[in-house]
């Protein structure tokens, strides 16, 4: 085993046991002090911008994800995540632009769909995001991050009982995830509103006046 696979597992093992920062600053020192040829930064690179990610540091995250495209543009995966880090900070147009490449890249690659569609429609073109989303998820009914897009998507267009169907279906494919939790509980708490206002007849078609 070379030093950089040695590094990568020690690295996986602190992600593992979620010591995010000692894995960063492991792989930030072995960048900074050691020869590790152009595939090994490549590596590195990618890596620690997944980690930042994380971590929520977006700057560094896009700084590390950026280093790596340099080294191998031809990467879908690190297309895709410099595409998330840009989602993450609502850089909804930079985000499209490198989510399209990663799918250009890996076009039977569902999640890169998924991911394409959520930033489309977070952009202002709700029906084509709603679109693309919905192809992701005939592509493959198992991501529940699709299925909380889903949910999400049709509780915007007051579409609760579809809401209900995806936020539920996820919480089956993944009974522990919090996201899937934290969703049915949005997609319950607007439907118990919209009805309310319903009853009070604040809501004229899907216009809900104030």
């Amino acid at each position: 085993m070379n030093r950089l696979e040695q590094l990568l597992r020690r690295t996986d093992h602190l992600v593992q046991r979620g010591q995010l920062r000692r894995a960063s600053d492991m792989l930030e020192e072995m960048l900074a002090t050691h020869p590790l040829g152009e595939k090994g930064c490549e590596i590195i690179s990618a890596y620690l911008g997944d980690i930042y990610l994380s971590l929520y540091e977006l700057d560094r995250a896009e700084a590390n994800l950026k280093h790596a495209i340099e080294h191998n543009s031809a990467a879908a995966e690190y297309h895709y995540l410099l595409g998330i880090i840009f989602s993450a900070g609502m850089r909804w147009p930079e985000a499209i632009d490198m989510l399209w490449h990663a799918l250009e890249l890996s076009p039977q690659d569902d999640e890169y769909l998924r991911a394409v569609g959520w930033a489309v429609f977070n952009s202002g073109d709700e029906t084509q995001g709603r679109v693309l989303l919905q192809e992701a998820h005939q592509a493959n009914r198992s991501n529940m991050v699709t299925l909380t897009d889903l949910a999400l998507v049709y509780t915007r267009a007051f579409q609760f009982h579809d809401a209900l169907h995806c936020a539920r279906r996820a919480l089956e494919l993944d009974p522990q995830s919090s996201l899937a939790q934290d969703v049915l509980r949005v997609v319950q708490r607007f439907k118990l509103e919209y009805e309310r206002l319903t009853r009070q007849g604040k809501i004229k078609g899907q216009v809900i006046e104030a």
